[in-house]
C-alpha cells in the first residue's frame, strides 16, 4: 500500500502537539476519564475518536443544508468549492463501482479520500498555525505583525473550537429539541453531514476573528501564582463576563471573549470585554480559578493538566454545560 493510502481511523479533535504543554514526561498529561477518575497517559492516545472526521456519503438533502448555512458566509465560495470537490469524488467512486473495472489501488485511494481527507486538513491547519502558538508560549505576541502568521492563527483557532466531539455532541443535542418537520429535518441532515459542517463554521469563526481583530483585544495572560492553567476537550471557551450559566441566549457579536489556554503558565484571549487588557499582563490566582472552573464547565468528557492535583478541584464541573442542555431538551 502507498504511504498517501495508508489509512488515519484514529481522529484527534485536539491537537497532541498542544497538550504537550500539559507534559512532563514521556509526553504524558493527566486528565479525567471518561468514568471521571484522574489518569495519566499519552497525548497520542487521548482527545480522539475513531473515525471521527469519516467522510459521508454527501445527500441531495445534505447539499441543500450545506449551502443554506452557508448562505451568508464571507467565504462561501471556498466551502462551496470544497463541496465540489467531495462530491466530485463520490460521483467517481459511483462510476467505478458501477464499471466493471476492478483495479485495488483505485479502491485504496478511495478508503484513504474518506478516512483521512479532514484528518489531513486539520494537521495543515495545525501546522501553519505552529508559529504563532510556540510565539504565545514564549510569551511573544509580534507574530501578529505578519499577515501569513495571523491568518494562520485566527484559522487554526476557528477550526479547534468547531472541530471537537464536545462541539458536535452540543450541537446535535441541541438541534434535537425541535419537534417539527423543519427541524427533524435540520437535525438529521446536520448529523449526516457535520463532519462537513464542523469545518465550514470553524472557517467562518477563523474568518471572522481576522476581519474583526482591529475591533478586539489580543490579551496574552501570564500565570506566575501556585495554581496552572488547565485545558479541556473543547479548549476554547468564551468567558466573557455578560454571560450567564444558566441562561440558553446565544451571545452578541460583542459578548465575544475567547479563551484559550496555551500551556500551565501562558494563555491567550481574543477579548471583546475590558476584564483583561490589551497585550501581556499577569493573572492572579483568583482569575486562574475562576478561568480554570469555566475551562472544566466547558468540558464534555475531559479536562487536562499537568499533574493530578491541578484538576482535582475542577473535576466536578467537567459535562456541566451539556448536562444542563440535556436538561432544556428534555423540558
Amino acid at each position: 500500500m502507498k504511504k498517501v493510502n495508508q489509512l488515519k481511523k484514529e481522529h484527534h479533535y485536539v491537537w497532541a502537539n498542544y497538550l504537550r504543554n500539559w507534559s512532563g514526561t514521556k509526553n504524558k498529561v493527566w486528565f479525567s476519564s471518561v468514568r471521571g477518575k484522574l489518569v495519566e497517559d499519552s497525548v497520542k492516545m487521548i482527545a480522539k475518536e475513531r473515525h471521527f472526521y469519516h467522510v459521508r456519503p454527501i445527500t441531495e438533502d445534505n447539499r441543500k443544508l450545506i449551502k443554506l448555512m452557508s448562505a451568508k458566509s464571507e467565504i462561501r465560495e471556498g466551502h462551496m468549492n470544497l463541496l465540489k470537490y467531495f462530491i466530485y469524488v463520490q460521483n467517481m467512486e459511483r462510476l467505478y463501482k458501477n464499471s466493471s473495472i476492478q483495479d485495488y489501488e483505485v479502491e485504496e485511494a478511495f478508503e484513504a479520500h474518506k478516512h483521512n481527507s479532514l484528518e489531513n486538513l486539520h494537521t495543515a491547519y495545525e501546522q501553519s498555525a505552529t508559529y504563532a502558538l510556540k510565539s504565545l508560549a514564549n510569551k511573544d505576541l509580534s507574530f501578529l505583525d505578519s499577515t501569513e502568521h495571523t491568518v494562520s492563527f485566527f484559522n487554526y483557532l476557528g477550526q479547534q473550537f468547531a472541530r471537537t466531539k464536545a462541539f458536535k455532541d452540543l450541537s446535535l443535542l441541541a438541534m434535537s429539541k425541535g419537534d417539527s418537520k423543519e427541524s427533524q429535518w435540520i437535525h438529521k441532515n446536520s448529523d449526516e453531514s457535520w463532519w462537513f459542517l464542523s469545518h465550514m463554521l470553524g472557517g467562518n469563526l477563523g474568518f471572522s476573528m481576522y476581519s474583526s481583530r482591529d475591533n478586539y483585544k489580543n490579551c496574552l495572560l501570564v500565570n506566575e501564582s501556585d495554581i496552572p492553567f488547565i485545558t479541556s476537550d473543547c479548549p476554547s471557551v468564551n468567558v466573557h463576563p455578560e454571560l450567564k450559566r444558566a441562561s440558553f441566549q446565544p451571545p452578541t457579536e460583542e459578548q465575544f471573549d475567547l479563551f484559550y489556554p496555551i500551556s500551565p503558565t501562558v494563555a491567550y484571549v481574543y477579548c471583546s470585554s475590558n476584564q483583561f487588557p490589551d497585550g501581556i499582563s499577569k493573572v492572579d490566582r483568583e482569575t486562574v480559578v475562576k478561568l480554570n472552573t469555566k475551562t472544566a464547565r466547558g468540558a464534555h468528557i475531559h479536562i487536562f493538566g499537568n499533574s493530578e492535583e491541578s484538576l482535582n478541584a475542577y473535576r466536578k464541573y467537567v459535562g456541566e454545560r451539556y448536562d444542563r442542555v440535556q436538561a432544556f431538551v428534555n423540558t
